[in-house]
């Protein structure tokens, strides 16, 4: 499912780690605080060894990882596009992975 969001996330999606695996849901915790599921995802899906940031979340009250591509004013000026240009793209290809993938929820935040 393709969700789209404006300046913040609301309560939708929470987040159990950063983006190097310290962990942290209302005040720092440890593996054995970790909900199970989220104790198998660290274990058996996060990584750091891709081009984007992954974190341990929560969304709409299912776990997961969330895989995280950030894009900036000074990224779309080096692309020589506008920002507006470049959330427009960026938008269309979420929009076309959540197609493409509909077994995975995927999220679009213009200035999350």
């Amino acid at each position: 499912m393709f969700y789209k969001y404006e300046s913040d996330f609301d309560n939708d999606l929470m987040f159990w780690s950063n983006a190097t695996a310290d962990l942290w849901h209302k005040g720092e915790i440890g593996e054995s605080d970790l909900p199970d599921e989220l104790l198998h995802a660290l274990n058996e899906l996060w990584t750091d060894s891709h081009l984007v940031c992954c974190y341990l979340v929560e969304f709409k009250g299912r776990y997961g990882v969330a895989l995280e591509s950030i894009y900036d004013r000074d990224f779309a000026e080096s692309l020589g596009v506008t920002y507006s240009e470049l959330l427009k793209r960026v938008e269309k290809k979420a929009n076309y992975i959540s197609k493409e993938c509909p077994q995975f929820d995927t999220l679009f935040g213009k200035d999350t």
